[in-house]
């Protein structure tokens, strides 16, 4: 009878593996001072609990990964050898400071790139690990950092749902190139902010005053207030615009004798919140999306019954 190895149980046995050889990369790129704080290998994930001072920087992180990966491709045999606990320790085979070993002891060894004592299941070779992928660094408690890792069945659908989500980016942005379709939106929302104040906007000429009260799509409101400010010798407006599931307004008064943070707080009233600002210049918000129409036309009264009065 040829005994076979489960599907998970060799699953735990490339995770299981991974932590050695991520525990010597660490070793490397921060210090011998790292050292095993705790451990948890499973068939879908791994978690790395080791000794140091501060966050993992990007280029460490990467350096780590790196060197995990070039472990596995060179496809390195795993060695089980049984042996006094003085020759293992000679022999620089790492062990837990709070574990207390037997006198002969196991170690668990891939060649020049780990050697650990251990008690636990390995793939034979490193190159049934298949691949290794950090997702996670983070702090546990002072001087203790963690890392959360992939391999093997689990690295590959991590790469599989990373490139659905690639596909369906380069799809929305209507690019290839994610980058560029990014900085393309970016720039676009730049501008959009930036544009000149809608002409849909109704502007009224009312004893000499500008009177403004309308609702935008898109753009800063405030900026809008500004760019009206310096087009007009005399103003009243109010612009209101849609925003997450809000209404948000902004009204600004030029040479007319009403207090902008007064009409802004009766008109924001109306949308079930409170506005506040300056005489000149004032902002609200509420969310009482129904009652749009209902704040445009008190914001206009009120406008009307100041200018006729």
């Amino acid at each position: 009878m040829i005994a076979q190895v489960s599907d998970e149980r060799l699953e735990i046995a490339k995770h299981h593996s991974a932590t050695h050889l991520l525990q010597s990369a660490l070793r490397e790129v921060l210090g011998s001072h790292v050292s095993q704080a705790g451990s948890l290998v499973e068939s879908k994930r791994l978690r790395f609990d080791f000794s140091h001072a501060k966050a993992l920087n990007d280029e460490e992180l990467e350096k780590v990964e790196d060197l995990v990966n070039v472990q596995i491709f060179k496809h390195l045999n795993s060695q089980v050898e049984h042996m006094p606990l003085n020759q293992a320790k000679d022999k620089g085979a790492l062990a837990l400071f709070s574990e207390k070993y037997a006198e002969n002891v196991r170690v668990v060894s891939f060649k020049e790139a780990s050697i650990e004592l251990c008690g636990g299941i390995h793939v034979e070779n490193t190159g049934l690990i298949g691949g290794f992928r950090i997702v996670k660094e983070s702090g546990v408690s002072s001087g203790v950092r963690r890392i959360e890792a992939v391999c093997g069945k689990a690295f590959y659908q991590l790469a599989k749902e990373e490139s659905k989500e690639l596909k369906n980016a380069k799809t929305l942005l209507k690019n290839n190139d994610v980058i560029a379709g990014i900085n393309k939106l970016k720039e676009s929302v730049k501008n959009s902010q930036k544009a000149p104040v809608s002409m849909d906007l109704p502007i009224e000429k009312i004893h000499g005053v500008s009177l403004v009260v309308g609702v935008v799509e898109q753009g800063d409101i405030k900026e809008m207030i500004d760019r009206l400010k310096s087009k007009h010798e005399k103003l009243l407006a109010m612009v209101f615009k849609k925003e997450n599931e809000r209404i948000t307004l902004a009204c600004g008064v030029k040479n007319v004798p009403i207090k902008a943070n007064a009409w802004a707080n009766e008109v924001a009233q109306i949308l079930g919140g409170k506005g506040g600002g300056r005489d000149d210049f004032a902002s609200a918000g509420g969310k009482d999306i129904e009652n749009l129409q209902a704040a445009l036309n008190l914001a206009k009264n009120t406008a009307l019954k100041a200018l006729e009065g």
